[in-house]
């Protein structure tokens, strides 16, 4: 099997020659699946960058990335915890675009 394309528009470390979604032309949303913890919503913020900086540490050790990533052609981020909240914001909106493309209402 050829990969053609990465779907999304982070290089793979695995495929570090396929093309990019983007680098093919198109422009619209990427198509892409993420992992992303969640606390409830009047957690302190305090508690929340802890979380942040303790995940962030476990996925920047290189034994963790090669099993748990790199193994599973994953690439990892590790957003802050607003990049995150933008990432989200940002995907919603890329659906409701093709839900309303599709002509049908967001609900």
């Amino acid at each position: 099997m050829t990969p053609l394309v990465t779907m999304n528009n982070v290089r793979s470390p695995n495929f570090p020659d396929v093309p990019l979604l983007k680098d093919t032309g198109y422009s619209g949303a990427p198509s892409r699946g993420w992992y992303g913890l969640f606390a409830p919503k009047d957690t302190p913020r305090p508690i929340v960058d802890r979380l942040a900086k303790e995940i962030a540490a476990i996925v920047a050790d290189p034994d963790f990335a090669e099993k748990q990533l790199k193994g599973r052609s994953l690439v990892g981020a590790t957003d802050s915890p607003d990049e995150f909240a933008h990432l989200i914001a940002e995907d919603r909106k890329a659906a409701e675009g093709v839900v309303k493309a599709a002509g049908m209402e967001p609900e």
